[in-house]
């Protein structure tokens, strides 16, 4: 349960990173 938690996370992070990264290259 705990490592699953940390894998979401570690997953939505990830995921921000991309859409960040997606709007700065729009730029």
């Amino acid at each position: 349960m705990e490592t699953q938690l940390k894998l979401h996370s570690n997953i939505m992070t990830n995921l921000s990173n991309h859409k960040n990264s997606m709007y700065s290259n729009k730029t």
